[in-house]
This record gives structure tokens, sequence and C-alpha cells, in this order.
């Protein structure tokens, strides 16, 4: 009899689990990297255009400076190291982020708030 047809010897192999522990866990951090990157990276876009007085393609009277790109930095927490994360920057080189100190890499304030906020529900899954 070949090993293709054998039924499996007890209930419990046929109930072998999707994900380990270990598994769950790594996918857990990864997604609250995740919703800790699109956070902090969509308050920084908000605060620049708070600063400019106008918004993505946007005018106004009291525009100040032009939006110059971003530039990429990592920015480690608890839950691990975001990489690459995108930090909005203007022309003039006048503008800097309230959410970290220039040249600081950990923030475990930032982090603790968002992961309140991603188990708690105000965060929405972002693979929905």
């Amino acid at each position: 009899m070949s090993n293709k047809y054998r039924a499996k010897s007890s209930l419990t192999d046929q109930l072998e689990p999707l994900l380990t522990p270990a598994d769950f866990h790594t996918l857990l951090y990864q997604q609250v990297r995740l919703a800790v990157r699109q956070v902090l990276e969509s308050v920084m876009k908000a605060e620049l255009s708070e600063f400019r007085a106008a918004g993505f393609k946007e005018r106004s009277e009291e525009l100040q400076g032009q939006r110059n790109g971003y530039y990429e930095r990592d920015f480690n927490t608890p839950v691990g190291s975001i990489q690459n994360l995108k930090v909005p920057r203007d022309r003039a080189g006048e503008f800097h982020t309230q959410v970290f100190e220039r040249y600081e890499r950990n923030d475990e304030s930032v982090t603790t708030a968002i992961a309140q906020m991603f188990f708690s529900g105000v965060i929405p899954n972002p693979l929905e």
C-alpha cells in the first residue's frame, strides 16, 4: 500500500496547527510595524502641510516653502526596527517633524501609543 493512501495515525496529526506561536508573533509584529509606519508617515505629511499652510499641490496666501520629497531613515521601536521610514522635507530645510527629534532613532512613547490604538481598533488592519 502506498503512502499516498495511508491514513493519519491520530486526530492530533490531522489537526496540525496552521501557525506556530513563534510564527504568529512574527506575523503580529510585522503587522504592528506596518501600522506604526503608516501612522507615522501620515502624521508627518499632515505636519508638513500644516507648516506650509497648504496641502499637497495646493496654494494659499500664507504659503511657506515648497515640498522637496522625502528622506528615508530607520526608527527603532519595541516591536522592531522600521526600515526606510519616509520623512517629508521642504526645500529650504526649515521643516522638522515633531514626531521625533532630529537624529533620534528610538522613541518608545510613540510606539506604545500607536500599539494601544492598533489593539483597541482605532487604527484599522492594513491588510483589510
